[in-house]
């Protein structure tokens, strides 16, 4: 198995700089309309990246956003330029979420997300 190459500084940081408004358009604003219209409490912006989902998450609803990844850089990025009240950054491990709680989550997003995970599982 291959390293994730976004736990490196100069990934994370290009990653960071890239433009996502193709994204935006055509994926992140259909799940925005989703999420807002099922008024989630708390949301899981699985593999988070740099923070640019879970901020726009936090600016259009008023759900609580447990963001988590397991690029450390990554999550260093995110809390460093996209702080908010809102975002509980996280750093995960082999996909490990136990530190969410069973049916405590109203809804989850993981976009683009699976094309770079390492494991089928």
């Amino acid at each position: 198995m291959t390293e994730n190459l976004f736990k490196d500084e100069v990934v994370a940081n290009q990653f960071n700089d890239y433009n996502d408004v193709l994204e935006q358009v055509l994926g992140y604003n259909f799940v925005l309309s989703i999420l807002k219209s099922t008024q989630a409490k708390k949301i899981l912006d699985y593999v988070c990246g740099p923070g640019k989902v879970s901020l726009r998450l936090a600016n259009q609803l008023s759900a609580d956003i447990v963001a988590v990844d397991e690029s450390a850089k990554m999550i260093e990025i995110a809390k460093r330029e996209r702080k908010h009240q809102q975002i509980d950054y996280k750093i995960v491990k082999k996909d490990n979420l136990d530190f969410i709680s069973d049916n405590s989550v109203d809804g989850a997003i993981a976009c683009y997300v699976f094309i770079n995970n390492q494991s089928e599982q």
